[in-house]
């Protein structure tokens, strides 16, 4: 697990000697205009824990943190990344995030109220089937044979857009039933007309 962590004030009270252990390696983007202070903070920490690091340079600006994000990330392309986001400024909080999304790499990304996975907030391509289909699995736990009966689609119509969205991570099955994920429930409210 590799974590990217941030050179602005409050970030070193965020890592915890007793969590350093658990990852393999820490990204430390290095804002070039914030105080030099809160660098030698992080990176004395990690050397006292003795752990490996890496500080990648940036300017506050979108476009430079999303590239050296970016490139920090494919470097590491087989790794398993853990965001920690908590008080983090909101440009560089979607800088970041872009990045996951651009390169379609999954990350938990960790704020103050709750933690998520990038791959649920990646962007799907839903047609009218397959926001029928949603809708009638967020009413319930439905077999293919009650999805091609509620939705008037042919039985290989149907399983190929339930298919789909089990691909885009928005339905799971257990045993012959289907039934949303996490991110296929916030798609079927979003779209749903209550």
């Amino acid at each position: 697990m590799i974590e990217i962590i941030f050179s602005i004030q409050n970030q070193i009270d965020i890592i915890k000697p007793a969590n350093i252990k658990s990852i393999e390696k820490f990204i430390l983007l290095n804002f070039l205009n914030s105080s030099q202070s809160n660098t030698e903070k992080i990176v004395d920490l990690l050397r006292k824990e003795n752990t490996n690091y890496e500080i990648i340079d940036v300017k506050e600006q979108f476009a430079d943190i999303v590239i050296k994000t970016g490139k920090a990330v494919m470097k590491e392309k087989e790794k398993e990344f853990i965001v920690n986001l908590i008080n983090i400024p909101s440009l560089i909080a979607t800088s970041v995030i872009t990045s996951f999304i651009l390169l379609n790499k999954n990350a938990e990304l960790v704020f103050q109220t709750e933690t998520i996975m990038v791959e649920d907030i990646m962007p799907v391509d839903l047609t009218d089937e397959h926001l029928k289909i949603l809708s009638i699995i967020g009413n319930g736990t439905f077999s293919i044979t009650k999805i091609v009966e509620k939705s008037n689609l042919s039985l290989a119509t149907a399983w190929r857009r339930v298919m789909d969205l089990k691909k885009e991570g928005l339905v799971v099955s257990r045993y012959a039933d289907y039934k949303l994920t996490k991110k296929g429930k916030m798609l079927f409210s979003i779209f749903s007309n209550g």
